[in-house]
């Protein structure tokens, strides 16, 4: 290893995980409690301090910790440089096999990255640039928590970054909006049920993938409208997602986990 991955005091450097134009993420062991970390160095400038910025203002508004928003563990400046260490992750959405997807790992995803913009949301803090690559799963818990808040934003504050295909159009367009991130979820949860293809917008998501469930399917619906007044807000949202995953049920014939009005993804039935 050489010397430049030895300098995050604190945190001992392994093997990189992830790369993006941005940044680069390694795997990590915090020293002072041997519990693995993921390290994040990115350019020592407005992004990468706004990032740090964003994680500090979701912990303030999130006293006892934020579950779903991954949690800043230290930060350090290295000349040109900057390190973030994160709670360690397993991986990311983008990395599911759709085909083995169930209702239940569907709507546990789903109410857990609702939890998390809820979390950004008492904070002010919108994410532009919520997507399968974005929200990542808690090493142990298996939680999913939102991990990229590079380009998050103070609400009413003009867009900072998002990435094209998961942005929602006023955000294409640079101008402030409080439900992007449901543009985004909305997004993700097609990503997730389609196994990366683009669904199109013209039908309901349980017409293609029947075991989803029609209420499920007009909420991912209500959600990616171009039209950002028609989008529930955050907290609605989340209210939504909680009902859904309360009003689960199984299913008869091989006592499967399914949603209230979807196919039974195991049979069938």
């Amino acid at each position: 290893m050489s010397s430049f991955l030895e300098r995050f005091p604190g945190f001992k450097i392994h093997e990189e995980i992830a790369r993006t134009k941005l940044s680069v993420v390694y795997r990590a062991e915090d020293e002072r409690t041997n519990r693995p970390a993921a390290v994040k160095l990115i350019d020592n400038d407005h992004h990468g301090r706004r990032e740090i910025e964003m994680h500090r203002r979701v912990a303030q508004a999130n006293p006892s910790g934020p579950v779903h928003v991954m949690r800043l563990l230290d930060t350090y400046v290295d000349g040109d440089y900057r390190w973030i260490a994160l709670e360690y992750f397993d991986s990311t959405l983008e990395s599911i096999d759709s085909s083995r997807l169930t209702p239940l790992a569907l709507m546990s995803i789903g109410v857990d990255s609702a939890k998390g913009l809820v979390e950004m949301y008492r904070a002010d803090v919108i994410d532009d640039d919520v997507k399968p690559g974005n929200i990542a799963f808690k090493a142990g818990s298996g939680r999913a928590a939102h991990l990229d808040l590079g380009c998050a934003r103070l609400a009413g504050e003009v867009p900072v970054g998002f990435t094209q295909e998961f942005a929602a159009p006023e955000i294409l367009s640079r101008k402030p909006s409080d439900t992007s991130p449901c543009y985004g979820w909305a997004r993700s949860m097609e990503y997730l049920a389609f196994g990366g293809r683009d669904p199109g917008s013209h039908h309901l998501l349980s017409e293609a993938v029947p075991w989803v469930g029609r209420d499920f399917a007009r909420l991912v619906n209500e959600c990616r409208q171009t039209n950002q007044n028609r989008r529930p807000p955050v907290p609605a949202l989340y209210e939504q997602m909680k009902q859904l995953v309360r009003s689960r049920r199984r299913c008869r014939r091989c006592n499967a986990i399914a949603f209230d009005d979807g196919v039974c993804v195991n049979c069938g039935t």
